[in-house]
């Protein structure tokens, strides 16, 4: 179902011999642990009976071969199933199905550095090194990365073992800047193979800047950052080399982020993956785009503002529900009336607005997909870091006063950052006693080091949207970042707040095709997203229909080579979720 068929077609038996009707196609309801990959078990669906287990292959054809003696309700994926996706067809519920799992067998991944001692390790930069235990991937522990107020901070190990780089395919490392929207303000986290000494650095290749960035300059969280090796001229050559590693912040003043790195991984490519998003319930969407793609069995994720659907210019409830019955996700705005969310003044008036888009997807039958939301114009704060008061050098010495060449911007109340300042609990402005010094909460030891001073008070204050939308049960938050896809085969992380996405009426057809072929190399998952599709389109943000035709048939092209899935974010979730690091 949903991109990989549904309905009554013919079906091999165990053994061969006449084929019977399989009256059901039910995806995703194969469980699996951690990634999928060999070694780990799957599950046919609870109360099936009669099971046989086959390898599907991935083209449209699904051909499949039944696994001699997998009879039983658990499988472990061989090495013979990689590539392929299992399937375990039995009697369930009185109906033959094919119960389908939703990731596709590869290979575990090869773990090159886990990240376990800050033995071997050697900083510059004015960083320090340690280790420590929390939200680890892999393992028993993480490697963290610290800046001293210095420089950008940067660890090498000359040494993590010899191995041929141009065998491991997609290269994947676990990054985590934490949730400290005031302290961390990174650029870009690197993590770099050293082939026989030398970097193998390529800008915007090897950088997982690009991937943590949201709709502000800020860096926040943890994800899977990934390469494919042919991206990358100096790992592309065959030949077993002594390979070595070095991580790095290219952050800004006052330097006093702090890095965890875990789980350097080869052979790490998940499934390739696009979602289709469509915002602000353009009826375009339904005369246009919804046809186009029941035409290539293709579904996607309608983020409904509810206000919109009163309006006849607008989908109404009866198409959207025409839609889900498709196999489409009901996602949500941010707001019920697609305004900014920090329009509504206070978090709990925006909460309200948006239970209004809740309670109208309930209420419709429309459940599946609630989970996922756009934050309206990718906006979810009201207070741009270009607010914040940088001081280059502020001298302290052992008490709260310290000083600096001017305090302008600077009030009683504001958080302080930097390093050596106390950070639990934060450290504030308590005073500003003159033009050149103010009193803080905490002592500062003396050093003479940056420092950054910011107003957290806003009810719309960096983290505060994204933070309430975390503990109100929203999984995955999009923005309209332009940033391209990224690995989910290991979990999505705790990014599930600023979800990327790319703007498929920014891109032309061939531009869309070469970020297809990239997820397609990298194993990425992408979200496009998109308003009206219309005909002789001059409208900013929607999409010219024939363009859009051209992008559906490659898409649809693609998935029926067996390159790639096209699923809902209720699927991906589903399927990557909770998966895990399985070395």
């Amino acid at each position: 179902m949903l991109g990989l068929g549904l309905g009554l077609r013919l079906g091999s038996v165990p053994g061969g011999g006449v084929p019977v009707p399989v009256t059901a196609r039910s995806f995703g309801t194969v469980t699996k642990t951690a990634d999928g990959s060999t070694g780990q078990t799957y599950s046919a669906p609870v109360g099936m009976t009669e099971i046989q287990w086959y390898r599907e292959a991935l083209p449209i054809a699904r051909t499949k071969t039944a696994i001699s003696g997998a009879t039983a309700s658990t499988y472990v994926a061989q090495a013979a199933d990689e590539g392929y996706r299992l399937v375990a067809r039995g009697m369930l519920d009185g109906v033959l199905t094919d119960a389908v799992a939703a990731m596709v067998v590869y290979p575990a991944p090869i773990l090159l550095e886990g990240f376990e001692s800050a033995a071997g390790w050697t900083t510059s930069g004015g960083g320090v090194i340690d280790v420590v235990t929390d939200g680890v991937d892999q393992g028993s522990s993480r490697v963290r990365l610290t800046s001293t107020g210095t420089a950008n901070a940067q660890g090498t190990k000359a040494s993590i073992g010899s191995f041929d780089p141009s065998t491991m395919g997609t290269i994947a490392y676990s990054v985590d800047l934490g949730w400290d929207e005031c302290r961390q303000i990174t650029q870009a986290a690197r993590v770099v193979l050293k082939r026989d000494g030398v970097d193998q650095y390529v800008a915007g290749v090897t950088d997982a800047g690009l991937n943590f960035q949201t709709p502000s300059p800020l860096d926040i969280g943890k994800l899977w950052g990934s390469y494919h090796v042919s991206e990358v001229p100096g790992l592309v050559t065959p030949g077993t080399s002594a390979m070595g590693l070095y991580v790095r912040q290219a952050g800004q003043s006052p330097y006093s982020q702090e890095t965890k790195y875990d789980a350097l991984l080869g052979k790490a490519g998940g499934r390739p993956t696009v979602i289709l998003g469509f915002d602000d319930n353009q009826i375009s969407q339904y005369q246009n785009a919804f046809p186009v793609m029941q035409a290539r069995d293709l579904q996607g994720i309608f983020y409904v503002p509810e206000q919109s659907t009163r309006n006849s210019a607008y989908m109404s409830t009866e198409m959207l529900q025409e839609m889900y019955a498709a196999g489409w996700d009901c996602g949500l705005d941010s707001t019920n009336d697609d305004s900014i969310s920090s329009s509504k003044g206070t978090l709990a008036a925006w909460e309200a607005s948006f239970q209004l888009n809740r309670d109208y997807a309930i209420a419709n039958g429309m459940t599946r997909g609630n989970e996922h939301i756009a934050y309206t114009h990718g906006q979810y704060e009201s207070n741009p870091p270009s607010d914040r008061v940088q001081i280059s050098a502020v001298t302290a010495t052992g008490s709260a006063v310290v000083t600096m060449a001017s305090t302008t911007g600077i009030a009683a109340g504001m958080r302080a950052v930097g390093h050596n300042v106390p950070n639990s609990p934060v450290t504030t402005v308590v005073s500003v006693d003159s033009e050149t010094q103010i009193t803080l909460s905490a002592n500062i030891p003396a050093q003479t080091k940056p420092m950054r001073f910011i107003d957290t008070s806003p009810e719309f204050f960096t983290m505060r949207l994204p933070k309430r939308m975390r503990e109100i049960g929203v999984r995955t938050a999009r923005t309209t970042r332009n940033n391209g896809g990224y690995l989910t085969r290991f979990g999505l992380g705790d990014r599930g707040m600023f979800n990327l996405a790319l703007a498929m009426h920014n891109h032309t057809v061939q531009e869309f095709k070469d970020r297809i072929d990239n997820a397609i190399m990298r194993g990425h998952t992408i979200e496009w997203y998109t308003h009206g599709v219309v005909d002789n389109n001059v409208v900013g943000g929607w999409m010219e229909l024939s363009d859009f035709i051209q992008n559906m048939d490659y898409l649809a092209q693609k998935r029926d080579e067996g390159l790639l899935d096209v699923l809902t974010w209720s699927q991906v979730w589903a399927r990557d979720g909770g998966s895990s690091v399985p070395v």
